[in-house]
């Protein structure tokens, strides 16, 4: 769903309520419609005036640290056994390998990201 129909979506209840409000007073208050309209139409210029002050708050979490870099290729710098270091899209990260056989990977060979742990990667050798 994107961001801005999520924002529009929370604050439809709002909304919708200042609009009942304004409608109970515009009847015990006597006062000209049009001031009411102009009231409604002022709280939601509000929201539309705050959503680029709010939308990341909307927004959905991206992956951050390892977590983009799964799936991606990178090389093993050093023997991983079964921690060492490896480079993924230039950056150097801590690695770990995810084989469970306790068979070290070499260094210079491929490795694939599987997973990431804080901010080690899982990693396994990449099929030749």
């Amino acid at each position: 769903m994107p961001t801005w129909l999520r924002y529009v979506l929370l604050q439809l209840p709002g909304a919708l309520l200042a609009a009942v409000v304004l409608l109970l007073f515009w009847d015990e208050t006597g006062l000209p419609g049009w001031i009411g309209v102009v009231v409604f139409v002022l709280w939601v210029a509000k929201d539309a005036v705050l959503y680029p002050f709010l939308r990341r708050a909307y927004e959905p979490p991206s992956p951050s640290g390892g977590e983009r870099l799964v799936g991606r290729r990178g090389v093993a710098r050093e023997e991983l056994r079964p921690y060492g270091q490896v480079q993924v899209n230039g950056e150097l990260w801590r690695a770990r390998a995810a084989d469970g056989s306790g068979k070290p990977i070499p260094a210079g060979a491929e490795v694939v990201v599987r997973g990431a742990e804080r901010l080690t990667l899982i990693v396994e050798r990449a099929p030749s």
